[in-house]
């Protein structure tokens, strides 16, 4: 069989398949979404009549009952909306079939046929066809009282009349188009098939290349300028990003930082060539639960992973804030990189509003953990800033980005100097951000394994308009 045979027959099979299961899939989405929009809407106008009438149904105010459910009647495909006091009988009544409603008051309220009583529940949505509105969604919300006791409930029945509507004319639609497609498709398969061949073999020449794995500076020459020359450009254009993603894959799982991420999508061949290592003033902030062998010999081991869990979320959500880079986790505690790889302006600064966000964090989850009856978590926190090595750091199968130094190891003893809750910066780290802040000197101090001791200064809180 020639190939524009083939080629007709094949355009001719995909579009009806393609068309009729499309048609399918968007009726039936269409349908569903329809449905569940007016559950929502259900859900809501039940919801807010039942919050609305919650005060003149326990004080049995009638008029106000009588205005609430008028006022849900005005919402489009609403049929009816009841109220129903405590004693199972009707307080409120209003629907699309009766323009007076108070024969309805006072008599008990019979769920239609097909429906489920609410029996206790706070909430039911259903599904049923009325005899005189077609398929309906009956909404019951139940009556909390503060929010705590039910004194009744209400009903609201919305139609699905506008769904049916909304499909049917969407089955047409897609009919027409479906009839369109396949004589199109019929006719311009025979004209485009001479034109496709050859440059079809060479796109599938470099597809292959692909599959290989080698092949992704794979460059198809470009020979005609319709949509099949578009094709290959966007082709070309694939395999070259192919190749940008394989090299942020294999960087990926190196490092973990979001600014190294950035990096890489933004220039992924510059980011691998000067991942050497270079010296850059940054600022490195470590921070460490006090006492935390105290707690964990308090709770049992799923409570430990779980609390840490959540600190250290918290704690690098602070960190990605203020544009740090989470170097690594230590156990119950973290170190963070600031002004590296992507440099700051004051990476100083940004490492102490992180460090003041931290402790105003952890102040809230401590009071989480107070109202629970459980120990409160205390974190101290040292920042310094200095010259640092920063690059990669391990073995062929595994690296990591990481930062080396002096400044690493005094940021690490001013941290083990200090007490649950405070920030305490290296005078040098200080200096930088001494107009941003409140602290108090804490004089001199002989770190642990250096002989020159070392001014400390204890952050008190950013002076205003200094957290911005």
């Amino acid at each position: 069989m020639p190939l524009k045979f083939k080629i007709a027959l094949f355009v001719v099979l995909l579009t009806f398949v393609v068309t009729v299961g499309a048609g399918f899939v968007i009726t039936r989405r269409m349908e569903t979404s329809l449905r569940r929009e007016i559950e929502m809407r259900g859900e809501a106008l039940a919801r807010n009549l039942a919050a609305n009438v919650e005060d003149p149904v326990s004080q049995g105010d009638d008029l106000y009952i009588a205005r609430f459910t008028t006022d849900a009647m005005a919402n489009p495909g609403v049929v009816y909306a009841v109220v129903v006091g405590e004693e199972g009988r009707i307080v409120g009544y209003r629907d699309a079939a009766h323009e007076e409603f108070t024969p309805f008051l006072g008599k008990p309220y019979e769920p239609p046929r097909g429906v489920e009583p609410l029996a206790g529940r706070e909430f039911l949505s259903q599904t049923y066809d009325a005899a005189r509105w077609g398929p309906l969604y009956d909404v019951g919300v139940a009556i909390m009282l503060a929010g705590r006791k039910a004194i009744g409930e209400v009903h609201v029945g919305i139609s699905q009349k506008g769904v049916t509507e909304a499909v049917n004319r969407t089955r047409i639609t897609i009919g027409l188009i479906f009839a369109g497609a396949l004589l199109g498709g019929l006719l311009g398969s025979f004209v485009l098939a001479g034109f496709i061949t050859r440059p079809i073999d060479r796109l599938m020449d470099g597809v292959r290349k692909i599959q290989k794995g080698n092949g992704y500076s794979t460059q198809v020459r470009i020979t005609t300028r319709d949509e099949v020359g578009h094709l290959t450009r966007a082709f070309n254009e694939m395999a070259r990003s192919l190749g940008e993603k394989e090299l942020i894959a294999d960087a990926f799982s190196r490092y973990v930082s979001r600014q190294v991420a950035g990096l890489i999508l933004n220039d992924p061949e510059k980011y691998i060539s000067t991942l050497k290592g270079q010296r850059k003033e940054v600022a490195v902030l470590f921070a460490d639960i006090r006492g935390f062998t105290l707690i964990a010999e308090t709770l049992a081991p799923e409570q430990v992973v779980t609390m840490l869990n959540v600190y250290l979320t918290y704690m690098t959500e602070v960190v990605f804030r203020y544009e740090g880079t989470l170097d690594k986790f230590l156990g119950d505690g973290l170190m963070a990189i600031f002004g590296a790889p992507l440099e700051q302006p004051n990476s100083t600064l940004n490492a102490v509003r992180a460090a003041v966000d931290m402790r105003e964090r952890l102040r809230k989850f401590n009071l989480a953990r107070e109202l629970g009856g459980e120990e409160p978590v205390l974190v101290g926190i040292g920042i310094n800033f200095g010259e640092a090595v920063v690059g990669n750091i391990g073995s062929r199968e595994r690296m990591d980005y990481t930062v080396i130094g002096d400044t690493v190891n005094i940021a690490q003893r001013i941290q083990t100097y200090t007490e649950g809750g405070q920030i305490i910066l290296a005078e040098g780290a200080y200096r930088r951000v001494d107009d941003y802040v409140d602290a108090n000197s804490l004089g001199l101090a002989e770190l642990k394994g250096r002989r020159e001791k070392i001014g400390l200064f204890e952050v008190v809180k950013m002076r205003d308009g200094a957290g911005e």
